[in-house]
């Protein structure tokens, strides 16, 4: 009894499509069996397609069969069915051995892929973790860096603060030893005067030799304190140069070391600004032989493509196969005087 779907697809509907795909050479499926309805699900049509494979061998011996001539001979109708369900029962075989390998196959080939994807996030993890070690370590270097880079201006500030002091010193000499030289002029005169006065007074009479002879006596006092005083200022004027010219020598000294320390700095800026190349490049080309690697993978999982739809193309030959051979027994049910046993030939 002819059942109907809640889709509107009957039994009668897929038998009959069914037919007409084996008679048109075609091998029976459910997506050709719904692209000649027009409708219908998978679910709907499943069932109805395999009763009706199951029902075929029946069916090619059945008179009313495919509209075929009045009853096949029983021995070809049970050789067709024998072959039939033979056929039938090698392809599936087949079928499934084939489909069986490549689904293992491809299970491998995905097994692997995946392994060397694991690895390649392994290295990718390690490649990230060096990375960021380097990328933590060029940030220390940068703070030291900038460090160095504030002492060196911290000391170049020192310098000029000494220079500026340098130059001072310089300026307290020059006025130091021009009050020398103003002291020393200033005795010249004071020598000069006193010659000129006694001079004078070598020339005034005797009469005033007395009164005189008190005032050389107060003037050689006088002279004789203003030398002492001329020499004790060149004393202290000595003294105090001496001071300074060590001060200058020290500050001098000071400013060379400084120049020592600023160069030194200058030298580790340059080898930090090395590393930092050096780790740029070397994650440059972890990056570069995991890209690398990566398209050999995609490159392997085409080549799995490409093998799936062989195999596919292998069950589809062998499907018009089948439908060949079909096609050739149900010609043979039709045409029964082919089969006659030749007279000629030993029984």
């Amino acid at each position: 009894m002819t059942t109907l779907s809640p889709r509107g697809i009957g039994e009668t509907d897929v038998w009959q499509a069914a037919d007409a795909l084996l008679l048109e050479g075609l091998r029976p499926t459910i997506e050709r069996v719904r692209n000649k309805i027009g409708r219908g699900s998978p679910n709907t049509v499943s069932p109805y397609l395999e009763t009706w494979f199951k029902r075929l061998g029946a069916r090619i011996v059945d008179p009313t069969a495919f509209s075929a001539p009045p009853a096949l001979p029983e021995p070809i109708s049970q050789a067709a069915a024998h072959f039939w369900e033979a056929a039938l029962a090698a392809a599936r075989a087949q079928n499934a051995a084939t489909l069986a390998a490549g689904r293992a196959e491809l299970a491998q080939s995905r097994r692997e892929l995946d392994d060397e994807r694991a690895l390649l996030l392994a290295a990718a993890a390690k490649s990230e973790a060096r990375s960021q070690a380097k990328e933590e370590a060029l940030q220390v270097m940068r703070v030291r860096a900038e460090e160095l880079e504030h002492r060196v201006e911290e000391m170049s500030a020192e310098v000029d603060l000494a220079g500026a002091t340098i130059n001072a010193l310089r300026l307290e000499i020059t006025r130091l030893q021009s009050d020398r030289d103003a002291l020393r002029r200033q005795l010249d005169a004071d020598r000069a005067a006193f010659e000129s006065a006694r001079q004078e007074h070598d020339a005034r009479t005797a009469a005033h030799e007395t009164r005189w002879a008190g005032e050389v006596d107060r003037a050689r006092e006088a002279t004789k304190a203003a030398l002492t005083r001329a020499a004790q200022l060149d004393k202290e004027s000595t003294a105090r140069i001496g001071v300074l010219t060590r001060s200058l020598e020290a500050a001098e000294g000071e400013r060379r070391r400084i120049a020592d320390v600023n160069a030194q700095m200058e030298i580790d800026a340059e080898r930090v600004r090395v590393e930092h190349t050096a780790a740029a490049h070397a994650l440059k080309e972890s990056q570069r032989h995991a890209q690398s690697r990566e398209a050999q993978l995609l490159a392997q999982l085409d080549r799995i493509q490409t093998q799936l739809g062989e195999v596919l193309e292998q069950l589809a030959i062998k499907d018009r196969e089948h439908g060949q051979l079909l096609r050739s027994l149900v010609a043979d049910a039709r045409n029964p005087v082919s089969r006659e046993p030749d007279p000629q030939k030993p029984r």
